[in-house]
């Protein structure tokens, strides 16, 4: 369980960054006073970034609230 909860954080932190990351990209892209193919470049590999990270996150989300459950239904018939 130790596992789940560092891949858990670990992927929870990195994906918060990538999400600020796509924020500061947007903002530079109306900044910016030609905008152009960068811009656009930019926010479209943040946002896939962004998204990978966040479906990894559930991933582990999901396996650790699993193995918290199974956990918990173990200690209860155990008692």
């Amino acid at each position: 369980m130790q596992n789940y909860v560092a891949l858990y954080g670990f992927l929870r932190t990195i994906c918060l960054l990538a999400i600020l990351l796509w924020w500061f990209a947007l903002w530079s892209a109306f900044q910016s006073p030609h905008g152009g193919w960068v811009s656009t470049l930019d926010l479209l590999w943040t946002a896939i970034l962004a998204y990978l990270l966040f479906m990894a996150f559930m991933k582990f989300y999901r396996r650790f609230s699993l193995e918290v459950y199974m956990g918990l239904t173990a200690v209860k018939a155990a008692a």
